[in-house]
């Protein structure tokens, strides 16, 4: 919810993707946010919602598009399966069950999100390396975007509060 207001507040919706992935050999799991301007996060679900019906073969075993009103991905996605799974801000997304891992593109999210925003294939699928400087950079302008936001902040100045009247008993 958080992170959904800081981007509002700079005329910013999000789209929040996860990916499960190789649950046999190497489990991992991948989660993102991805800001994007408010006009495109109102058609997003619609992208999605296309790309979905429409990736791997046109026969699966499982329900290829979950519309998720719960927004409870346990519930929706058979335990132990790989899955692809997006929200829409603070908007209930989709899933998808992988039925061929190797087929599956690890980056399908983000070709879909490349593709609203009409960004060449290669910016998103071969990211440009950049050094340390240019990445701290950039995680010091979203710390200095965050800090307004970041709920954390409650729970460390309630700590702060009760181990200090603990001291003086």
């Amino acid at each position: 919810k958080a992170l959904v207001r800081m981007f509002r507040s700079r005329d910013e919706d999000c789209v929040f993707m996860e990916t499960a992935m190789g649950f046999r050999k190497h489990p991992h799991m991948v989660i993102e946010c991805i800001p994007v301007p408010e006009d495109m996060g109102s058609m997003a679900p619609m992208y999605f919602q296309k790309a979905i019906q429409e990736c791997e073969s046109e026969w699966s075993d499982n329900k290829k598009l979950i519309k998720l009103k719960d927004k409870k991905i346990g519930r929706n996605v058979p335990k132990g399966l790989p899955y692809f799974h997006v929200d829409f801000g603070l908007d209930n997304g989709f899933a998808h069950v992988i039925e061929d891992e190797a087929v599956f593109s690890r980056r399908f999210g983000h070709e879909i999100v490349g593709g609203m925003l009409d960004i060449e294939a290669r910016t998103f699928r071969n990211p440009a390396w950049e050094n340390f400087d240019a990445q701290k950079r950039k995680v010091i302008e979203f710390s200095n975007m965050w800090k307004e936001y970041d709920w954390t902040k409650r729970f460390q100045s309630s700590k702060d509060v009760s181990s200090s009247s603990s001291d003086s008993d």
